[in-house]
């Protein structure tokens, strides 16, 4: 099939060759404008997660506004969805475009690369932050931070806010029983 043997009827027809699909590519403008609304959808859920009553953030207003909730759960129900219906869309033009190896090397560069950094140098500083900041239960049910495999000599310990009010970490470690 060459470029010029698309016809007006098969132009509504989703070519299947790579010549096809490089030599007749139409912009969906409505597609853009799509993704665009839905963007805006979650910049405004977002930045409201404060205001909502009954939902968690890092921080929460004294006033709350319970009819953020509602909002969110019409914007929860169909948001995500419909951007991977999008994604799923135009997915076999670029595997068609691009080649089933060359498909796999950009999407693992434009997502398995961010992914890994962000698993390794954004992650773990955020939790710490978290754990010194917004933590209020029990320190002894996360055996990795007592030292023990079943944090079975910790129990009975506490250990709140940002300093022990049980053992120490050293003896909880050597498995010390003495408390200072």
């Amino acid at each position: 099939m060459s470029p010029t043997d698309i016809s007006v009827s098969q132009a509504t027809a989703v070519p299947r060759t790579a010549e096809a699909v490089g030599s007749f590519v139409r912009r969906l403008y409505f597609m853009d404008n799509l993704r665009v609304a839905l963007t805006v959808l979650i910049v405004l859920q977002h930045s409201s997660f404060a205001y909502a009553a009954g939902s968690w953030w890092y921080y929460t207003d004294a006033k709350q506004e319970p009819l953020l909730s509602a909002f969110f759960v019409v914007n929860r129900s169909f948001r995500m969805s419909l951007f991977f219906l999008i994604a799923g869309y135009f997915m076999p033009f670029v595997f068609d475009r691009k080649g089933p190896e060359q498909y796999l090397k950009d999407r693992f560069r434009r997502l398995g690369i961010p992914l890994l950094f962000f698993l390794f140098f954004v992650f773990p500083p955020l939790m710490y932050a978290y754990y010194l900041n917004f933590r209020s239960y029990p320190m002894w049910i996360s055996p990795a931070t007592t030292g023990t495999s079943t944090g079975a000599s910790t129990i009975g310990t506490r250990r709140t806010g940002r300093g022990p009010t049980g053992p120490t970490a050293s003896s909880a470690i050597s498995g010390s029983s003495r408390c200072c």
